[in-house]
């Protein structure tokens, strides 16, 4: 009982002021063995707010991106919302897409912890949401980004008629989705374009060591034979094609969040971008893979292109006021 004490204040901010859930809403847990106790207090918060509680484990996944069986995937179409503390993402599957279509808000924590239950998932999320509207409407703006980065990250990817996307932290509307512990501004790159070198950096899993990674026409032509390349390039063969084509351009805005190796949280900290491949339809995206899988890119310099001015939104590192 001393852990759920320990999650309490996070589960709460969470189910109550994040999700938003109100009284009588149907909110289904989803949850697998490695996240089985994030779950149930989750749960239990769910109900102490009169929410009507279900909860379902499920196998984990082979990967990120991986659909959860059958029954749970129409279960998450009749919910007013899901929570999901689970190993791998759901975020980017068709179970997530089709719920949010049915106007089930749905949230996600993939990888989540019980140190992200007291540290980033407690951040003020109302600041969170100022920052991340701003960014993303620069987002929506621009036409063209440009990426460097000290370790030889130098990536030009386009984004003309696509949608800047929101991760603040509050989901209080029918079809809203993202993921807790909250914090970035997103958007989907044209997927036929974006040319240059992304050094994939060993900061999350997967990734021991520096590894290039060369894009033409918007999909990965050639991965180095470093460890970690043979790793990835086997790991996106197995998806399938379409998962070496790019997904996503993301800015993180979470002020609590840091660097620890746990890509959930990687993301969302201020000062970084990160580079996806894979599905992404759910935001805007015309890619459907059988998963999505994003790489942080640390002391970036990134630079976009709106109305053929350039603004700097990152400078080695710092982001600039937008």
């Amino acid at each position: 009982m001393i852990f759920m004490l320990n999650l309490m204040r996070g589960a709460y901010i969470a189910v109550k002021e994040c999700l938003g859930l109100r009284e009588g809403e149907e909110l289904l847990i989803i949850t697998d063995m490695n996240k089985y106790r994030m779950g149930k207090v989750l749960a239990l918060i769910g109900a102490a707010l009169n929410g009507i509680v279900s909860f379902v484990e499920i196998p984990v996944g082979e990967r990120p991106g991986s659909e959860p069986p059958k029954a749970v995937a129409e279960a998450m179409k009749a919910a007013d919302a899901v929570l999901i503390p689970t190993t791998h993402s759901m975020t980017h599957t068709q179970a997530t897409g089709n719920a949010l279509k049915a106007g089930t808000r749905v949230v996600t924590m993939p990888g989540v912890t019980e140190e992200m239950f007291k540290g980033p998932l407690t951040c003020d999320y109302k600041e969170v949401e100022v920052l991340t509207r701003k960014l993303g409407d620069l987002l929506t703006k621009a036409n063209k980004a440009s990426i460097t980065s000290p370790s030889g990250t130098n990536l030009t990817i386009y984004l003309e008629d696509r949608e800047g996307w929101l991760d603040t932290g509050i989901f209080h509307k029918p079809g809203d989705v993202g993921n807790l512990p909250a914090g970035e501004a997103f958007i989907a790159p044209e997927e036929d374009k974006g040319d240059g070198t992304l050094i994939i950096e060993p900061v999350s899993t997967m990734v021991e060591d520096y590894t290039k990674v060369v894009l033409e026409h918007g999909r990965i032509i050639e991965i180095e034979e470093t460890l970690s390349g043979k790793r990835l390039k086997n790991f996106l063969e197995a998806a399938g094609e379409n998962a070496f084509i790019i997904a996503e351009l993301g800015i993180g805005t979470n002020p609590k969040a840091k660097i620890t190796g746990n890509l959930l949280e990687d993301e969302k900290v201020i000062d970084t971008c990160h580079i996806a491949f894979g599905h992404n339809l759910n935001f805007g995206g015309k890619n459907k893979a059988n998963t999505h899988i994003d790489f942080v890119i640390t002391d970036p310099t990134l630079k976009l292109e709106i109305e053929e001015k350039e603004v700097t939104v990152l400078d080695k590192g710092k982001l600039l006021p937008p």
